[in-house]
């Protein structure tokens, strides 16, 4: 993994992991924006994490904050002797400063640090492939495509 990334953002960048309700809706807010999906998909994940609880969850959730502003997203899922990255956002005005790469990284690190995993795994976006590279990852030839369920 290119480490360095980490160095590479904005000054006033920060990443924290989620410790409470204000965060969470701070990853809503961006998760909600960068993917264009509607408000009650991104408050599932609130209420779901809010109900078993934010320090007891499966899912780690990060938020980017640039300026003190929510800027960037990521959920990171460890099982299995992988680290798996999901809900990777960064709002587009803030694209194109490594936050992505950043926050994409962070938790990654930590994850093989602290809890000892070697591998890391993520679907990407055409948009994301660039940067994901650039931070270490390398494409497979598995291709999975996303849906989204609507009632009615």
């Amino acid at each position: 993994m290119n480490e360095e990334a980490l160095s590479q953002t904005p000054e006033g960048f920060m990443i924290k992991e989620i410790t409470n309700e204000s965060e969470l809706l701070d990853f809503k807010k961006v998760f909600v924006e960068t993917y264009e999906i509607p408000e009650w998909a991104g408050q599932a994940w609130v209420d779901a994490t809010l109900k078993i609880g934010v320090d007891k969850t499966p899912w780690r959730m990060f938020v980017g904050y640039l300026n003190d502003e929510p800027v960037a997203t990521n959920m990171l899922f460890n099982g299995g002797g992988v680290a798996s990255v999901y809900a990777v956002a960064t709002i587009p005005s803030a694209r194109g400063k490594g936050i992505g790469g950043a926050i994409t990284l962070k938790p990654l690190l930590e994850a093989r640090d602290k809890n000892g995993y070697n591998y890391g795994v993520l679907f990407s976006t055409e948009m994301g492939v660039k940067v994901y590279e650039r931070i270490g990852f390398r494409m497979t030839d598995a291709r999975i495509n996303r849906f989204l369920w609507r009632s009615g």
